[in-house]
């Protein structure tokens, strides 16, 4: 078996991350509690939604959350299919910032930072993407 030498910078990549993660869980909740809280103070059908609504949205991002931490740990074991998720979540989160303009402007500049960061020859190697 060969050992592969993880780059810093991939160890640096899933604790980021494991944070974006638990931002996720804490942002799902809020979302979830609040939700709930506004659904039990209006009556009716404009209630029902506000609550399914906001169970949904938090339901998504607890699952983001978990996910974030699966893929933290491929990161770390340089598993090929960490590689290609972290590629496809940070391609979506650039787009998500192109249709947030002008508030999207951070996304735009992490996700692309962290997109030319796994295209480079030495992390696609490491994640056998390439020969090195």
């Amino acid at each position: 078996m060969v050992v592969k030498k993880r780059p810093r910078d991939v160890t640096i990549l899933a604790v980021l991350v494991v944070l974006v993660g638990i931002l996720d869980l804490i942002l799902g909740a809020l979302v979830f509690t609040v939700s709930a809280l506004v659904a039990w103070m209006l009556t009716g059908v404009l209630g029902t939604i506000v609550g399914a609504m906001g169970g949904l949205v938090g339901a998504i991002l607890a699952l983001l959350g978990i996910l974030s931490f699966a893929i933290a740990y491929g990161l770390l074991g340089g598993m090929r299919w960490a590689w290609t998720l972290s590629l496809i979540f940070w391609a979506i989160d650039v787009i998500l910032g192109l249709l947030a303009l002008p508030n999207g402007i951070l996304r735009i500049v992490v996700g692309g930072i962290l997109l030319l960061y796994l295209t480079r020859p030495h992390i696609r190697a490491f994640f056998e993407k390439a020969a090195p």
